[in-house]
């Protein structure tokens, strides 16, 4: 039993993990390694992607726009990110984290199909359900509840609109997949969301860490729709042994990480008193706030547009603000004019030129 346990305690201090962090324009996969006390990471592999605009006509014949991520390419690329780890590091792996931005996600059935597209969340069909949701529960009391801001992309607004406009979803044996979840789904087949991308659905009780059934009452969303909301770090499930063989490495655990990325990020700050820090967290969103113990959800802080994200033994008490999508946006439509994709690094030249 004490071999065991050293070897064991051997383990933990010597891992190799692979890590995806995919955000709203583009997604990086590292490789990290835990040695004697050290880490180490590097970055393997990094893709670019966006949202795909479609308009379709509704059954009354009229033009509707609307905006999907695809998800088959996400997924594609964490594949090629595994295999380059197998080509660059090497056949052992123990771990698998990835994390997301912190919206959107998919149905799929009792049998695993996929019922739609993932909607982006800055698609046009959400830009009024935060009154739909008022109307349905007082404002005060969904914030008091979640300390989440409204905001037209939340998740409660999301199963809102799909109960109301697509209430096939809310069947028996249909479950909810948030983006994160999604694609631990796919590597693994396996099905919970952990805590801190749950906290920003404007769903979970900030208290309890558990789906409010009060909220999902309110707005005629069934609990069992729901993911399982696991704490950061759990171990959900394993990389599918067909998986692994096409990747050429063994069945590793697939870990529950601080999913929402910005969960992620403000745990790693390089922070020596988070009671007297400012964090800045910086993507196409700016998240800017601090790590506060418990959450605040006075009438307050409700007026000052502040959420309380759930964190790693924190709460990331915080305000959304605009980032780098202004920049993204005009580096798209460049593109679209003529032809050609600006690096980064050209455009961060321009910039500091003047």
């Amino acid at each position: 039993a004490r071999e065991d346990a050293e070897r064991e305690a051997h383990v933990n201090r010597n891992a190799r993990i692979v890590a995806a962090d995919l955000g709203a324009s583009g997604g990086k996969v590292f490789a990290g390694e835990f040695t004697d006390g050290s880490f180490a990471l590097r970055e393997i592999h990094r893709f670019s992607h966006e949202a795909v605009t479609f308009h379709v006509p509704d059954r009354d014949g009229r033009l509707e726009e609307r905006t999907f991520w695809d998800d088959v390419l996400l997924y594609a690329n964490i594949v090629q990110g595994l295999k380059a780890y197998r080509r660059e590091v090497g056949p052992e792996l123990d771990a698998i984290g990835i994390d997301t931005w912190g919206s959107d996600g998919i149905f799929v059935d009792e049998d695993g199909v996929p019922l739609g597209r993932v909607y982006a969340y800055r698609d046009h069909r959400l830009d009024t359900m935060c009154d739909e949701v008022k109307s349905r529960i007082d404002a005060a009391r969904i914030y008091q509840l979640t300390g989440i801001h409204f905001w037209p992309f939340n998740i409660s607004n999301q199963l809102l609109w799909w109960a109301e406009h697509r209430p096939s979803l809310m069947k028996k044996g249909v479950r909810f997949l948030p983006v994160s979840t999604l694609f631990t789904w796919y590597l693994g087949g396996h099905i919970a969301v952990d805590s801190t991308w749950a906290s920003v659905t404007q769903l979970m009780d900030c208290r309890k860490r558990a789906w409010s059934r009060e909220i999902l009452k309110a707005l005629g969303i069934p609990a069992r729709v729901m993911p399982e909301i696991v704490a950061p770090g759990a171990v959900v499930g394993m990389l599918s042994k067909p998986l692994a063989a096409t990747t050429g490495l063994p069945d590793a655990k697939l870990i529950a990480v601080a999913a929402h990325d910005t969960a992620s990020a403000f745990v790693a700050a390089p922070v020596a008193n988070p009671s007297s820090a400012l964090i800045v967290s910086s993507g196409t969103w700016s998240l800017i706030g601090k790590l506060i113990r418990r959450p605040i959800t006075t009438p307050e802080a409700m007026a000052a547009n502040l959420s309380n994200e759930g964190g790693i033994g924190s709460i990331r008490f915080l305000k959304n603000c605009m980032g780098t999508w202004l920049v993204q946006e005009l580096r798209r439509a460049w593109r679209d004019r003529d032809g050609r994709e600006m690096a980064w690094d050209e455009m961060n030249a321009l910039t500091e030129r003047g």
